[in-house]
């Protein structure tokens, strides 16, 4: 899978990003950075922020987290 928009910023606001959105009461944004992380975007603590979305409340945001974490190699 080819890197997406998540990979045109720095690592550090990468991270940021992921985190905020990540801990976002809006959905849209927890669902959008899932599917972003599924990417091979470097990020700091990746598996911390994926690990947070995949037991989020929604079940799509968790799908596309667990899909993530299964693009980056690892099975949830």
């Amino acid at each position: 899978m080819a890197a997406g928009w998540l990979s045109n910023l720095s690592v550090w606001d990468a991270t940021w990003l992921a985190c905020e959105w990540a801990a976002s009461d809006d959905a849209w944004h927890r669902l959008a950075i899932a599917r972003e992380l599924a990417a091979p975007v470097r990020i700091a603590g990746v598996w911390l922020v994926l690990d947070v979305l995949c037991a989020d409340r929604d079940p799509e945001v968790a799908a596309a987290a667990i899909h993530a974490v299964r693009m980056r190699g690892v099975t949830a």
